[in-house]
């Protein structure tokens, strides 16, 4: 009976309760027109929930309390003490909003249902914001939290200093706030933080930057906001501690561009930027403390930093002018006159602006003393590089002799002779404003040349004007030219050829008569025919591997391309430089057997030896010549020039052998051998080669022909024979040891097989020619013994 009154009672109560919450909301809506359905409220709360101590009857003149949404949402209450509208009160005034602000009053969204909160809340009083985190997050417990494991470094003090000194952790760190628990194994490198929050407009354009796309494309290295401005410890931009001030920017930057690691992985193309900003006239201007010298952010920008191909770029070629134009507004205007710049605003890539005559980051005075020498140096950069281009001329049917027609003309010629006023490419040309000889403001155009050419020829004629165009005759006279040009060429061949002929018949007569006069005397038997063959086949072996090695190296060299032209081309040239460089070294190896297996070849190995008399022959045949002393030295044999010729010649023979070797079959080099052991043999034969070829010439010929005792030429390298008397005069020591044998056998002191081989072969030398040995060397005694007294 008690359970079913009990019941009875429960069930009343609850139908009185229902009653009294229906009583309510119609008695509301008869004066309020509010809808709690889709509300997060509806179903759950009543008017009365949040309107608490409401009096029907009598709050339409008392009013109603504020509601307290806290009383059910304590935590978020509690937070908007602390969140970021409160803590900026200081600096921006109190523009906190409420609840119902964001969230509305009755009809409030489920946060479920809102897939944008930065739309949905925020949108009304700021434009683009995003929020990284819930907003009602407790930022004092975050601090507390953040710092517990971050306490190397006191963070406090640090964003106090900054421009962010009313931030708490959460305020730019809000995916860490919102994951408080899981980011200990790491944070996303795009989640480090988001200054977007209170940044947008600049984030937005970032984003839109090559540095936002390489983010949105993971690649981490890519600049985000702090690696510019700072981390933690941000100032304003106009403070000398900021990284983006003007005089910190470049070094800012330089961070990556400057970095060689960086600079190879990601291809940046363009090397040392810094250091070449640095260098140059706007580098030098913001180290002296301008603040409207150019700067990195002059051209690329602050945030939309673009590459040249990238949609609105300020460098690329459309834009590269009004970038620059910035400061220097006369010259663009001047420059979209020209036709470097029609091209280019036609979407020609080859067509310069201003970076590819001046440059992008090594932009150099072209207004300082050496005016002249500067802008001649980006003549040859720009203007010449450019129009001898035989791609570019093919291209856009360009002369692509103009500039070595200007580089041959008086004005280039006395130009790289250091003329300082010499015309360059700008004086006939114009410098921005370039224009095709056709247009009738150009400085060339037959109607203004005149005037162009009397600005350094004042009194200049038309015709004088006409005259001269780069190195050629204006068109109507250009037969008479040709034809001038042709009758010049052929006189020069014919007049020079018959001079040659000329001359060589009066040498050869000139070495058949010094033949014959050589032959009148006692000749002495220099080299044997063995020995003289040798050297024949070395001249022609050394003098083949010279052509067709150098013909390698400087093809351009007009003999080298007289060759090419008569047919050495370069399969010919390659297998005749190996024919004749495994000439030399059978030669070489038949002269080492030589040396060792023939008599001959031992006496000229130990007469060649080198001995410690040489380098005083050589101090003494010096003093001797610069009047320091009286007497000539006396020599052996073998003097030092040629003991030094044949040593040489040796040592050449044995590292051009090896280095060619090494160069003829590169692939041979097993792992064992250094990795820059094939380039080094190739430098070391290139100038051995260099080192002999110039020693042939500067010294050898010398000593056989040049030299006024042996002029037309020295014969022994046809025959092996020289005359006593020069023997005599060269090599005197060796011959008064000849003569000192011959007494010796006169006396009979000494036996014929006993002599010297020179004595022997001097000997038979004279019994070859039907001469008396005693009487032709007593002779020579008597005249020497009066020599010497003469020159006592």
């Amino acid at each position: 009976m008690m359970k079913r009154g009990l019941l009875a009672s429960v069930v009343v109560c609850m139908l009185g309760a229902l009653w009294c919450g229906a009583a309510d909301e119609m008695a509301c809506s008869d004066c309020h027109d509010v809808q709690l359905e889709g509300s997060a409220h509806h179903e759950v709360l009543s008017c009365r929930d949040c309107h608490e101590g409401l009096d029907v009857e009598k709050h339409t003149e008392s009013g109603a309390k504020p509601v307290n949404c806290a009383e059910c949402h304590s935590d978020q209450g509690e937070s908007m003490e602390f969140n970021i509208h409160k803590r900026l009160t200081k600096r921006v005034g109190d523009l906190q909003p409420g609840c119902a602000d964001c969230h509305g009053s009755h009809k409030i969204e489920p946060m479920a249902a809102i897939t944008d909160p930065s739309q949905k809340f925020c949108q009304s009083c700021h434009e683009n914001v995003t929020l990284t985190g819930s907003f009602h997050l407790k930022p004092f417990i975050a601090n507390d939290d953040c710092l517990s494991c971050h306490d190397t470094q006191d963070y406090h003090a640090v964003v106090e200093s900054s421009v962010h000194t009313e931030f708490a952790c959460i305020d730019c760190h809000g995916y860490v706030g919102e994951n408080l628990d899981s980011h200990v194994g790491g944070i996303p490198f795009d989640q480090k933080a988001n200054c977007a929050t209170c940044h947008a407009q600049v984030a937005a354009t970032h984003a839109e930057s090559i540095h936002g796309i390489s983010l949105a494309e993971a690649i981490p290295e890519a600049a985000n906001c702090w690696n510019c401005h700072g981390s933690h410890h941000i100032v304003p931009v106009k403070s000398a501690e900021s990284p983006v001030n003007l005089g910190n920017l470049s070094n800012t930057c330089g961070k990556c561009h400057a970095d060689p690691e960086f600079v190879k992985k990601f291809s940046m193309g363009i090397r040392n930027v810094v250091i070449q900003y640095q260098e140059s006239v706007h580098g030098r201007l913001a180290l002296e403390g301008r603040e409207d010298a150019p700067n990195c952010a002059t051209c690329h920008e602050s945030h939309a930093i673009k590459n040249r191909r990238m949609p609105g770029s300020t460098i690329s070629s459309f834009n590269v002018p009004q970038t620059c134009g910035q400061c220097h507004s006369e010259i663009e205007k001047e420059y979209k006159e020209s036709i470097h710049w029609v091209l280019a605003k036609r979407g020609i890539s080859e067509a310069p602006v201003c970076n590819d005559c001046h440059s992008e980051h090594d932009v150099h005075r072209v207004n300082s003393p050496d005016r002249r020498q500067a802008i001649r140096q980006l003549q040859n950069d720009s203007c010449i590089r450019c129009h001898q281009d035989p791609m570019l001329a093919r291209r856009f049917q360009l002369n692509e002799q103009r500039p070595s027609e200007y580089l041959d003309s008086y004005h280039g010629l006395a130009v790289m002779r250091g003329d300082p006023d010499a015309a360059l490419c700008i004086d006939c040309h114009g410098v921005h404003s370039i224009l095709p000889k056709s247009h009738s403001a150009s400085l060339i155009h037959p109607d203004n040349v005149r005037e162009t050419c009397a600005t350094c020829h004042p009194g200049a004629t038309k015709t004088f004007a006409l005259s001269y165009a780069h190195n050629e005759v204006v068109t109507s006279s250009r037969t008479a030219e040709y034809w001038v040009r042709q009758i010049y060429i052929w006189m020069i061949i014919i007049v020079i050829s018959g001079m040659i002929v000329h001359n060589v018949i009066i040498l050869g007569f000139e070495l058949h008569k010094h033949r014959d006069r050589s032959r009148k005397q006692v000749a002495l038997r220099r080299f044997n025919g063995n020995e003289v063959i040798q050297h024949l086949l070395l001249m022609l072996f050394f003098t083949l591997l010279a052509l067709t090695g150098f013909a390698l190296k400087y093809p351009d060299f007009p003999l080298f391309r007289l060759l090419t032209a008569i047919g050495l081309n370069e399969p010919t040239r390659q297998w005749l430089h190996r024919a004749m460089g495994v000439g030399l070294v059978v030669l070489g190896v038949y002269h080492i057997v030589y040396l060792f297996a023939a008599r001959s070849g031992r006496h000229l190995l130990k007469e060649m030896l080198p001995r410690p008399r040489d380098m005083r022959d050589m101090v003494h045949n010096i003093l001797y010549h610069v009047r320091l002393r009286k007497t000539r030295p006396s020599f052996q044999q073998f003097n030092y020039v040629e003991k030094s010729e044949y040593w040489a010649l040796v040592w050449g023979t044995i590292i051009m052998a090896a280095t060619g070797f090494l160069l003829w079959f590169p692939t041979m080099v097993g792992d064992w051998a250094p990795i820059w052991l094939i380039r080094v043999s190739e430098i070391i034969h290139l100038y051995e080669a260099i080192l002999a070829t110039l020693a042939i010439l500067v010294w050898h010929l010398f000593f056989v022909i040049y030299h006024p005792n042996e002029y037309p030429m020295n014969l022994a390298w046809i025959d092996g024979s020289i005359s006593l008397e020069t023997f005599k005069h060269h090599y005197r020591e060796q011959y008064l040891h000849i003569v000192e044998e011959w007494r010796q056998h006169r006396e009979e002191s000494r036996p014929e097989e006993k002599l010297s081989y020179d004595t022997r072969l001097l000997l038979k030398t004279l019994r070859k020619h039907d001469l008396d040995p005693d009487l032709l060397l007593k002779h020579e005694e008597e005249a020497d013994t009066e020599d010497d007294a003469s020159q006592s």
